[in-house]
């Protein structure tokens, strides 16, 4: 509870209160925290319930101890029990000088008349005990579940529904199912096991051949639990029903196991030994690569999953004795094919090929028993379908109903989500990663680098990211020895991967968290199509080698148009399009298919309204334009105005998390809005002797004295508040400084181990660094324009105000007369945090104010040195008890009036608050921003130090405190593609000549100028048109596919509009080996080229394919005659490329933050602790 007289204060209900929807109400609130005759700004809180059902708020005020009420208004749809005790408001002192600015803004509150359906009983909230339900400002959060990009229709779950309850069949836009596909699978219905019964395959048997002379055991039955024992007999009693085990008298035998896969027991034998002595069977099963490569460009997916596939197919009779198990029951053998022999899926691979026919690789893929039909129309897909299932039902294979899906946009095959926009990760994979724990042992590390090793293909720059958990698999193989598969470290000696234990360190976490994230988030991959050209992306550094090609899309742009001009079209257009967003919305499309008459929603006009409070259904594809009409058009508002704002006509799920993001990233706001400035009193180092710890500043600006005095320097001893006061020239310098300090301090042996003083050159030179360093102390200067970090600073104001007083009748003199007196007058003062003089905590007897006005000898009581000494220790201890409370409660006061201190990283972006910090030639007059930035964070001198990278044209330096910065929200900004770009920012530095960088002997190759980016965007009233340029032409240029396109480009054809996007095919990237570290620039360069060619050399041999570069002489190097001389490296790479060069272009791109055309920082992120840039080189 907030102390009486209190400068903030938490404003609580005094008495339970109902506040009915869309009514504004007078609360009574407790006001005994206030002081009297003070005047508080109240700031109501925005209380907002999980399901955003209610919504309590109220206006910004004025409010003084005789008012006991507050105005609080309920815009939700629920009436509001407000408990006693509740928070409902904030209330601040306003404070001499402060201003507050109003805005026309208002709201209207409805009456609950206005609802299309008013229940019969109305409902009252309650907030819960304990829970938190005030809405804070702009947390970053991730609003949609799939990407923002254009291709993410493409990329959501497929919508299905049962037919007929069997079969699981796509719907079109409007929610009704395929009827073609549905009266196709009804006409194959027996190719399908309607009845759980697996079919059976006719004429294709398979054979297990033995190595000649190879002997078969015989080995006993496996113990089992009564668990396991009863999941045995009801899987061999099924077994037994459909013909697929009888029982045997075979002279072999091999166990059963039964092996748990989630909530059941999966039947299984034991056939290794057996897959020991048995002749492989060599037939390819697809790779991963050549599966995804025949799905490219495919519009319509069906996947088909034969019922338990190996028991469909055979076993030749005079080969079944080989198959017998054995168990408590008994001895068995298989008739058809078992699960677990070496050649089952060769076997079986062959069967579904020949299945397939002349569908495999074109329309049809299969890998074992899964098989997925994709084309490009809808007529394809139903001739394929009707050639598979004929096929199939002729030959007794059987499908699992429940395990297909027909005629969908997507679907999930090998871990991966596959559409016609590309492949992406599968999103129940990517949370099982999420939630990966750390390894702890290298058998749980060689597991998760093979999952994370199954994905790298979606994660960009992986080997590097990788590298820290890699590294401890070095010096690691595994070998085979006596017929087993050992782990053997560089030593050879053999152990067990379980009982290897890690390291785990900061650097491992982070690799682990970044990985996890990367895949948790992934791009998604457009299929390669071998008819269009290739762009080529390469750099290289001595720490990897990167790659990543992309392809030029040709697309149909999306519509145009903006929410604000949706009254402006005819009404059948914007009802059109707005029912289009609904459908394509993961949340409204299920809610439009089954509205009925109780349903929550009413369909009107093509719109979806509440029937609770008429609120319109808002769709993701709306959402950006709706925020931005609400808050970037209309003055930048808040978080509680714009959601106000919002809710008023329109709904939607977590629509407070989606205006937090909104405005949490909007760039305007950035630059303009200042929140609390971040600080935190430190009281964890402070003295507990005299001059322990001194703070050392001048104080400047006074009069000019007839001996040339015009400064003071002020030395405060932190401990007693003892300050030294000694008149000198404001242009004084290191050494005068370092001769008072001594003079001051030294000659009466006090020895300080910290010296606190402002940043100025004179401060902390060499030569009061070599003062420092004499005492054995700590030169601790503050961050410039940080004068709080410097305790002396208030000091000087203390002396400022004496020194005005005793200078009432003239000046002249104050450096003799009365700054001795200032002095004296300050130390002989008790000190409000210690309760004593200084004078009394640095002396074991000095005069008092009694003594001084009376001139009267020491008192009878003093005693002896000792009594004198042991009194001066108890004032120390006094004095050390009273502190450590009173800087207790300064450091609350102090934490609560600031935010806390952010975690700032190097690499992080921030913004530089320009009254806190001022720069030179930047505007400040009132419509100026009130931040300069972003900029990047070089180096962390502490917790509250950083050190920015700045151009050189602000001519500032670049050291910061973090109170004098605002950081960038981290997080990825979910509205990005949508927002307006603003233009870069204007500083207004006065022009000055900036000098060409200096080139270094390290450098290789030509210097660019150094150019300012141009930033392009559309102009606000532009907005709502489209903005292209004309060719007139029937096709796309060619040329324009060849890429690079860095943004999506609108291009005009004669008689309609395409989109030209760049997508990515695939990442690629290593870490550079021991002798290419070695390399030269050129090299690391044209090797990377060369390796990354060659890893997709079955892409793009024979294909059209642009190189972006950031080293301009690659093309020289491959172009040039015959008689140039190059070393061995550049030599082979030549040898690689030459054959392709005709197919190859180059473009030279420099990296934007480098002069240096060489640079190599385009792909591969620079990593602090290693040196990997070009000045390596």
């Amino acid at each position: 509870m907030p102390a009486p007289f209190a400068k903030e204060a938490e404003l609580c209900a005094r008495t339970d209160c109902l506040v009915p929807a869309h009514t504004a109400t007078w609360v009574p609130i407790d006001v005994g925290c206030l002081a009297p005759g003070v005047d508080y700004t109240t700031h109501p809180r925005l209380t907002v319930s999980p399901d955003e059902s209610v919504g309590l708020t109220g206006p910004v005020a004025l409010l003084t101890k005789d008012v006991d009420r507050l105005l609080l208004a309920n815009y939700g749809t629920q009436d509001i029990q407000i408990a006693r005790r509740m928070p409902v408001a904030d209330a601040v002192a306003a404070h001499l000088g402060d201003a507050t600015s109003f805005a026309d803004h208002t709201f209207t509150l409805q009456p609950p008349s206005s609802r299309l359906d008013s229940p019969s009983a109305r409902t009252v909230w309650t907030a819960a005990a304990g829970a938190d339900y005030t809405a804070e400002d702009a947390q970053p959060i991730d609003v949609f579940d799939q990407p923002l990009d254009s291709a993410s229709n493409l990329t959501r779950e497929a919508a299905t529904v049962m037919v007929d309850g069997h079969f699981r069949v796509g719907i079109d836009a409007d929610g009704n199912v395929h009827e073609e596909i549905a009266t196709l699978l009804r006409r194959h219905h027996s190719a399908f096991a309607l009845d759980g019964r697996p079919g059976r395959v006719q004429g294709d048997e398979m054979s297990l051949p033995l190595q000649p002379g190879a002997p078969l055991p015989s080995e006993p039955p496996r113990r089992a639990s009564p668990e396991k024992r009863a999941a045995m007999d009801a899987a061999l009693d099924q077994l037994l029903e459909w013909g697929v085990v009888e029982p045997s008298s075979s002279p072999v035998s091999f166990p059963v196991l039964m092996i748990r896969q989630g909530p059941k027991w999966r039947f299984c034998v034991d056939y290794r030994k057996l897959n020991e002595i048995t002749i492989p069977d060599r037939y390819p099963l697809p790779t991963t690569d050549a599966v995804f490569q025949t799905l490219l460009g495919k519009r319509w997916f069906s996947a088909l999953d034969a019922l338990r596939g190996y028991h469909q197919q055979g076993v030749k009779e005079e080969d079944r004795w080989k198959t017998a198990f054995i168990c408590h029951r008994g001895l068995y053998q298989y008739n058809t094919v078992p699960f677990g022999l070496r050649n089952a899926p060769a076997i079986f691979q062959r069967l579904m090929d020949k299945v397939l026919g002349g569908l495999r690789w074109k329309d049809a893929v299969v890998y074992i028993d899964d098989i997925v039909v994709a084309t490009m129309t809808l007529e394809e897909h139903l001739a394929a379908l009707d050639t598979l299932l004929s096929q199939a039902a002729s030959v007794g294979l059987k499908f699992s109903p429940s395990k297909c899906t027909f005629g969908v946009p997507s679907l999930t095959l090998l871990g991966r989500k596959v559409s016609g926009a590309g492949v992406a990760v599968w999103q129940d994979r990517a949370k099982a990663v999420h939630d990966l724990s750390p390894p702890r042992t290298l058998q749980d590390l060689y597991h998760v680098l093979g999952l994370f090793g199954y994905y790298r293909a979606f994660v960009h720059q992986f080997a590097q990211l990788a590298a820290p958990l890699t590294q401890f698999t070095r010096g690691w193989r595994y070998e085979r020895r006596n017929g087993h598969t050992t782990l053997v470290n560089s030593s050879g000696d053999t152990t067990a991967a379980s009982k290897v234990t890690i390291e785990w360190g900061p650097a491992q976490q982070r690799s682990f968290d970044l990985l996890k994230a990367a895949i948790a988030n992934p791009p998604t991959l457009a299929h390669p199509d071998p008819s269009r050209p290739y762009v080529l992306y390469v750099d290289a550094s001595k720490l990897a080698f990167a790659a990543i090609l992309h392809q030029v899309h040709v697309e149909t742009p999306p519509a145009e148009v903006h929410v604000t001009s949706i009254p402006l079209l005819t009404p059948d257009t914007a009802v059109n399009q707005w029912t289009t967003w609904l459908r394509a919305d993961p949340h409204f499309r299920s809610i439009l298919r089954h509205l009925d008459a109780k349903s929550e929603w009413v369909l009107r006009d093509g719109l979806l309204i509440r029937r609770v409070d008429g609120r319109l259904a808002l769709p993701e594809s709306a959402l950006p334009l709706v925020l931005r009409a609400v808050h970037d058009d209309n003055g930048h508002f808040g978080f509680a105005k714009t959601y106000l704002a919002l809710t008023r006509h329109f709904w939607r799920p977590r629509l407070v998390e989606s205006v937090q993001a909104w405005i949490r990233h909007c760039l305007a706001c950035l630059s303009t809005k200042l929140g609390r400035r971040a600080g935190e009193l430190d009281i964890s180092r402070d003295s507990q002797f005299p001059f322990d710890a001194i703070a050392v500043d001048l104080a400047l600006g006074l009069p000019r004295t007839r001996g040339g005095k015009d400064a003071l320097l002020v030395i405060e001893d932190l401990f007693s508040r003892m300050v030294l006061l000694h008149p000198c020239t404001s242009n004084i310098d290191a050494p005068g400084i370092a001769a008072i300090i001594s003079d001051r301090i030294l000659r009466y042996g006090w020895r300080p181990r910290r010296l606190l003083s402002d940043s100025e050159s004179k401060m902390i030179g060499s030569t009061m660094q070599a003062l420092a360093s004499s005492l054995g102390a700590v030169l601790e200067p503050s961050s410039p324009h940080h004068q709080q970090a410097n305790p002396v600073e208030r000091s000087i104001q203390t002396v400022q105000k004496v020194l005005q007083a005793l200078c009432v009748n003239g000046h002249a003199h104050w450096d003799t007369k009365m700054v001795p007196t200032a002095e004296l007058a300050i130390n002989s003062t008790p000190h409000l945090t210690t309760g004593y003089r200084p004078f009394d905590l640095v002396f074991l007897a000095q005069p008092d104010i009694v003594h001084a006005v009376f001139d009267m000898s020491d008192p009878d009581e003093v005693g002896s040195f000792g009594e004198r000494l042991l009194a001066g220790f108890a004032r120390l201890e006094d004095a050390r008890a009273a502190m450590r409370p009173a800087r207790e409660g300064q450091k609350r006061r102090y934490d609560r009036r600031h935010a806390s201190i952010p975690e700032v990283s190097v690499g992080d972006q921030v913004y530089v608050r320009l009254p806190d910090r001022p720069v030179t030639g930047v505007a400040t007059h009132k419509l100026a921003q009130r931040k300069l930035g972003p900029f990047r964070v070089q180096s962390v001198l502490s917790d509250h130090r950083v050190v920015l990278d700045l151009p050189s044209e602000l001519g500032m330096g670049s050291e910061f405190n973090v109170g004098q910065l605002d950081l960038r929200p981290s997080s990825p900004d979910p509205f990005a593609a949508h927002r307006d770009l603003p233009a870069a920012p204007a500083t207004e530095v006065a022009d000055r000549a900036v000098s060409p960088p200096a080139s270094t002997s390290e450098s290789i190759g030509d210097v660019d100028p150094v150019v300012a980016g141009r930033t392009r965007h559309v102009p606000a009233r532009l907005r709502d048109f489209a903005i292209g340029v004309a060719h007139g032409v029937d096709s796309v240029d060619p040329e324009l596919l060849r890429g690079p396109i860095f943004r999506p480009r609108l291009i005009d054809l004669a008689d309609h509009q395409v989109l030209l996007v760049e997508r990515p095919v695939a990442f690629l990237s290593r870490l550079t080996t021991v002798s290419e570290k070695k390399l030269a620039a050129a090299e690391l360069e044209l090797s990377c080229l060369a390796w990354a060619f060659a890893q997709w050399a079955h892409l793009l041999e024979g294909a059209e394919v642009t190189v972006v570069t950031d080293h301009a002489p690659m093309s020289a190097m491959l172009t040039s005659s015959s008689s140039s001389v190059y070393g061995p490296v550049i030599t082979r790479c030549r040898a690689h490329l030459l054959p392709h060069l005709p197919y190859l272009r180059f473009e030279h791109r420099a990296g934007r933050s480098h002069t240096n055309v060489d640079s190599l920082s385009r792909l591969i992120a620079p990593v602090p602790d290693e040196d990997q840039g070009r000045s390596s080189l």
